[in-house]
């Protein structure tokens, strides 16, 4: 008689993590011809350049708000 393995067990063997990142970057990409693409990956650099300046930016204007807080 053959046991019935529990959905975990089939899921390992799917490897369904592999799986479901491929079917998400199809529906994210699918359709995009190649100019878009590039686009996208352009965006993608300057959005995270602007995240890097935003951060610096923020920790300057910490650092000058705690000198300007003390008192002399």
């Amino acid at each position: 008689m053959k046991k019935d393995r529990s959905a975990e067990d089939k899921i390992c063997d799917l490897d369904i993590q592999k799986v479901t990142f491929f079917y998400r970057w199809k529906l994210d990409y699918s359709g995009m011809n190649t100019t878009q693409m590039s686009e996208l990956k352009a965006l993608r650099e300057e959005n995270q350049k602007l995240k890097t300046m935003y951060a610096d930016m923020a920790i300057d204007n910490k650092a000058l708000k705690d000198v300007l807080s003390k008192k002399f």
